[in-house]
Order: C-alpha cells, then sequence, then structure tokens
C-alpha cells in the first residue's frame, strides 16, 4: 500500500482514518478484506486514497473507521 497524502498542503491529515473494504458473504458469514487506508480531505467533506496497482474491487465495499482512530479525534463524516 501507499503511504498516502502526509501534509495539509496535500489536502489530508496526517494518518489515515477509515480503511476501505471490500465484503463478501452475508450477515455473520460476511468476510471483511481491507483493500486500501482513507485520509479524510482537510476540509472533512471526502476521503483521499491511491488503490494500490493490480488491486481490482467488485461488489460490495464499505468505509470503516480505523479502531486505532475511533477516538474522536478523526473528522465527523455523515454515516455513509
Amino acid at each position: 500500500m501507499t503511504d498516502g497524502p502526509k501534509t495539509e498542503q496535500e489536502g489530508a491529515t496526517a494518518k489515515p482514518t477509515h480503511d476501505l473494504t471490500s465484503i463478501s458473504g452475508e450477515s455473520k458469514g460476511a468476510q471483511f478484506t481491507r483493500v486500501a487506508a482513507l485520509w479524510p480531505t482537510k476540509d472533512c467533506t471526502g476521503f483521499m486514497d491511491e488503490i494500490p496497482a493490480g488491486v481490482t474491487i467488485t461488489g460490495r465495499v464499505g468505509v470503516l473507521v480505523r479502531k486505532d482512530q475511533d477516538d474522536g479525534r478523526s473528522c465527523k463524516m455523515h454515516q455513509l
């Protein structure tokens, strides 16, 4: 994975706060696979990311708060 944007000049926070996750299966049998890290934009209206070369995403995806960032410091994003 890439290191992602790291400075405010690049338009994002210093650490990723969310993960782009591929979801396969249903209910309790669903499997979640982290695809990439996401950085919120400086104004907290979206995310920045770079999908690694060779990664193909199909089906359902989710944007999940990283457990190490779920402390109220990340942007208050709307429920997705």
